[in-house]
């Protein structure tokens, strides 16, 4: 907010502060180990999400040390009654690993008080491998909503080279917005990702309702690094259902001269339905067009292809598609591109 220069010589003058609407103090417990990672903060409302909120200040005052109790003031816009939290580090410095023990959240100007129960390692090499965790609102002694330790099932393809050493991310969407995106780092196999393999993860996060789809990412450096999944399939601890999400794809992937490393995977149910997002959002112009390539071994291009399409009173093209030199156009394959005709 901008004051007029009188304006400020009076607050000045008067002692006092005018507090915004958006001003919170966050209060974080550090338990009996300490972190000098950078630490990073989201807040999820029922009306939007504010992050990432990087948890610092510009002074040489040392953070996170072990029994420390750390304050910091943030702005949070309006995003509706906050239900979660999501906090974690990126893993740098010498001594990455951090025992978050509690949150606390101060609205500056009501003095409403949000808490938050942790008593969880963030670190790779303790617990479940994870640096990042989600942490409900707690009312009354009692989450508001549970935290679920969600199963992910991913398959690598069976198809030559389809395995990877890169590493891969993965972000699960829902009625209850987002897990925010997370490196599948501890699974279930020696050597993750690996060809016809199916890799076991856990990604805890506060219960998202009804899944909706599913992001990966994975950043190949190299394209003998590039990456074939077949599919994903999540499972919520206590249900007999699960949650499929076909890719049959390889990651990174070009489309229409662009490399993409991420890809978004909607529920099967939502795909024979024909109602994913990505169609929701297309105008008229946009067409979703499948290449299947045959069966002989040798049936796939390293070349450039280019497609025109035809209608009665004029055409579109050359739209270019992408290069077999990145994956794609192989043997047994299917292909999917979003293209836009005028």
């Amino acid at each position: 907010m901008l004051y007029s220069p009188i304006e400020e010589i009076r607050r000045f003058q008067s002692g006092k502060t005018l507090l915004s609407e958006d001003e919170w103090k966050v209060l974080v417990l550090t338990g009996h180990t300490g972190t000098r990672a950078n630490v990073t903060l989201w807040v999820y409302g029922d009306k939007g999400v504010t992050g990432p909120i990087s948890l610092r200040k510009d002074s040489s005052e040392q953070f996170f040390l072990p029994g420390q109790e750390d304050e910091f003031q943030v702005e949070i816009r309006s995003i509706g009654n906050i239900y979660k939290i999501r906090i974690g580090h990126d893993g740098t410095s010498e001594q990455p690993e951090w025992k978050l023990q509690r949150v606390t959240m101060q609205h500056m100007k009501s003095k409403k008080i949000l808490d938050f129960a942790a008593n969880v390692w963030l670190s790779r090499i303790q617990a479940d491998g994870d640096v990042v965790c989600e942490l409900p609102v707690v009312k009354g002694g009692q989450a508001i909503f549970p935290l679920v330790r969600y199963q992910v099932d991913v398959y690598t393809g069976k198809l030559k080279h389809a395995e990877t050493e890169s590493e891969v991310f993965l972000c699960l969407f829902g009625e209850r917005g987002d897990s925010g995106l997370r490196l599948l780092y501890k699974s279930n196999m020696q050597v993750k990702f690996q060809r016809g393999q199916i890799d076991k993860f856990q990604v805890a996060a506060v219960s998202l309702g009804k899944l909706q789809k599913v992001l990966l990412r994975c950043e190949a450096s190299d394209k003998s690094q590039y990456w074939y999944c077949e599919q994903v399939v999540v499972r919520e601890p206590g249900t007999t259902s699960k949650s499929i999400f076909t890719c049959q794809r390889w990651l990174p992937f070009m489309s229409q001269g662009i490399i993409h490393s991420e890809i978004e995977l909607y529920l099967q149910e939502m795909q024979i339905n024909h109602q994913p997002k990505i169609q929701e959002e297309a105008n008229d112009e946009d067409w979703k067009v499948t290449i299947v390539t045959g069966d002989p071994e040798n049936a796939g291009t390293t070349a450039t292809v280019f497609l025109y399409v035809y209608g009665e009173t004029k055409c579109s093209g050359p739209i270019i598609l992408g290069s077999g030199k990145h994956q794609l156009f192989n043997s047994n394959t299917a292909d999917i591109f979003k293209v836009e005709m005028i």
